[in-house]
């Protein structure tokens, strides 16, 4: 996947406001998005230029489990951020962050 060096793994459930970070069509981002969906809807955060991996359960045990199940994929990158799936910022937040 890793058209970019930067990834944005994101653990989220059906609440998650990440689409804000999405919403400059214009802006182009300097980061990856996979999604770790641990909701229960098949279609929900599909159909874009991320990547969409299912995994049950809370939190940290969650993101353990996929760093260990996806290391090849998380090595790829020079940079990654663990954000919380209620922050809401834009892409070009998103884009300064890794800048600096």
């Amino acid at each position: 996947m890793a058209s970019r060096r930067n990834l944005v793994l994101l653990r989220a459930g059906d609440t998650s406001i990440h689409s804000h970070w999405l919403n400059a069509p214009d802006q182009e981002r300097n980061w990856d998005l996979v999604i770790n969906y641990f909701g229960d809807h098949p279609e929900k955060f599909r159909g874009g230029d991320w990547l969409r991996i299912d995994g049950k359960g809370l939190k940290w045990p969650g993101l353990n489990d996929f760093l260990r199940g996806h290391e090849q994929l998380v090595r790829q990158y020079d940079y990654i951020w663990l954000p919380d799936e209620d922050l809401l910022c834009t892409c070009q937040d998103i884009n300064r962050l890794f800048e600096i």
